[in-house]
């Protein structure tokens, strides 16, 4: 596929500019803790990564505890109040590098304001002070050999007392030939991490007590720009979380989001925005609802960058999380010619190409498993999924080479697709002489030899000599379905890998006339 042509950064979250030797100005992801007001569980408490823009690392630290930008400038709730979501800034816990370009060679000093702690939270200034120290560690390089040193400042004498714990030195990971090393805990907490790479500061025995759960985070693709490997873009999935304003919070992906500090150039009048999918794109226009049965969403575009339209359906995709009960089905329609794109998705499967108002479209539908960020249904090509478990999710362009590797899955697919007209067929003079199909557990080899197991068939007629396996070596699998009130004979192939996952290749099998 055609890749982006602006020059985009590998990057994650907690990588520091100061490494890179090529320039002084880059971008880099910074977390905040998040004020989800008084829907937040006391038990925890979000990590909302933040894209900073900043030369020599001027600056970087110290964003952690400044006021958090989100959708029209605050979180907006129905009752009129905006809130600050930058729960460090709203408590008065302020990040204060001795100098940011020197973080870990120089203390940062955590500075506790003499604030009154909003009545609205259920959160302890104590529990802020411990989330705002996991954000300064997550994003520091901390050794063995130069630790990081945290001073604490408070106002109030009051407050030393539960304050001071947290001085002291931290390590947040090994030296780069040294032997593995435990990063220093933070007092009374410590971090957990989802599937999708979003972290929240977990406090042990304290009892949730919210009066109603906070809404999810939306995921919004962003494309960070720098000077690292051109030729390989990424996207990262930064989440971002609406107030309850918004009759459906899922409107936030098809829109431009401010959420990104320029330090370099902050006299600069026009704000940067992170979600990719405005990025060179013309006319568009997001709508996605939801029902009992599911969540449908179109997207109507002009001109769009196929990169960033790859990485928004994943970002759609990771954000509903789709169940085989609740599907998400998307539509895609184009304004002008259709894009190269719309042939990757019907060549990947799982696309239906039609027409809306007489433009033409493509219609896909999506089911990810609930423990892993694999689909089990829907293919999105031209883009890759990289994890390491512990950091957000971020997606890259395939290489030459892992394209190549895409063009002889295609062909295995085509003999998948071969495969399963030849087994179809017999299935088809099985049913007419049998009475049925065979049943899961008797499976394709009544094929080639007489079922055992019951239900016996009317009358049996061998019809293979034996059953082909797939491409990769493995079993065809027999599965029946019901479809309009009769049985529907459906071949799956497990794919490459040999298990059920979003590589398996299923073929229904046309039912004949008796």
């Amino acid at each position: 596929m055609r890749l982006p042509s602006p020059v985009i950064a590998l990057i994650t979250l907690g990588w520091l500019v100061s490494r890179a030797t090529a320039t002084n100005v880059g971008v880099n992801t910074v977390e905040q803790p998040v004020n989800l007001g008084a829907l937040a569980d006391p038990a925890s408490i979000p990590l909302g990564p933040v894209p900073v823009e900043c030369n020599y690392n001027y600056g970087l630290h110290a964003v952690i505890s400044q006021p958090r930008p989100c959708q029209f400038g605050a979180m907006e709730w129905k009752a009129g109040t905006e809130l600050d979501q930058n729960l460090a800034h709203v408590f008065g816990i302020i990040v204060d590098p001795k100098d940011s370009t020197q973080v870990p060679a120089l203390p940062v000093t955590l500075r506790v304001k003499a604030w009154p702690a909003p009545a609205y939270s259920p959160y302890t200034r104590e529990q802020v002070m411990a989330a705002t120290l996991q954000c300064l560690l997550r994003g520091t390089y901390a050794r063995p050999k130069l630790p990081l040193r945290i001073e604490v400042v408070c106002d109030a004498p009051e407050d030393k007392s539960w304050a001071d714990k947290f001085a002291g030195n931290y390590i947040t990971e090994p030296e780069p030939d040294g032997p593995p090393v435990e990063p220093t805990p933070v007092p009374g907490c410590h971090v957990e991490t989802n599937r999708f790479g979003i972290a929240r500061v977990v406090f042990p025995g304290v009892t949730k007590t919210a009066a109603a759960p906070a809404r999810p985070p939306v995921l919004i693709p962003f494309s960070p720009p720098s000077e690292y490997d051109p030729e390989r873009p990424t996207w990262l999935l930064l989440p971002v979380w609406a107030g309850d304003t918004f009759e459906n919070p899922l409107e936030v992906l098809g829109r431009p989001y401010t959420l990104y500090y320029d330090l370099f150039n902050p006299s600069d009048s026009e704000s940067p925005q992170i979600n990719a999918l405005f990025d060179r794109s013309t006319a568009l226009h997001w709508s996605i609802g939801e029902s009992p049965e599911g969540t449908s969403a179109s997207l109507m575009f002009g001109a769009i960058d196929p990169g960033n339209l790859a990485a928004f359906l994943q970002a759609v995709v990771f954000t509903v999380q789709p169940t085989a009960s609740k599907p998400l089905t998307i539509t895609l329609i184009a304004l002008a010619q259709p894009p190269d794109f719309f042939q990757e998705c019907l060549d990947a499967g799982g696309w239906i190409l039609g027409k809306q108002g007489g433009e033409p479209s493509i219609t896909g539908s999506f089911v990810l498993d609930p423990d892993t960020t694999r689909l089990v249904k829907g293919t999105i090509p031209g883009i890759k999924i990289v994890s390491d478990g512990k950091k957000l999710l971020r997606m890259t362009a395939p290489t030459v080479e892992e394209e190549k590797a895409t063009g002889s899955l295609e062909a295995k697919r085509e003999q998948v697709k071969d495969d399963a007209e030849a087994l179809g067929a017999a299935l088809e003079t099985y049913r007419v002489t049998s009475g049925n199909y065979p049943t899961e557990q008797q499976g394709l080899a009544a094929l080639v030899e007489k079922p055992r197991l019951a239900p016996p068939p009317r009358r049996w007629l061998k019809l293979m000599e034996k059953v082909p396996t797939d491409p990769w070596g493995g079993a065809y699998r027999l599965v029946i379905r019901e479809k309009n009130g009769k049985p529907l004979a459906i071949i799956v192939s497990q794919g490459p890998d040999a298990t059920t996952t979003n590589d398996d290749i299923q073929v229904e099998v046309p039912a004949g006339q008796e």
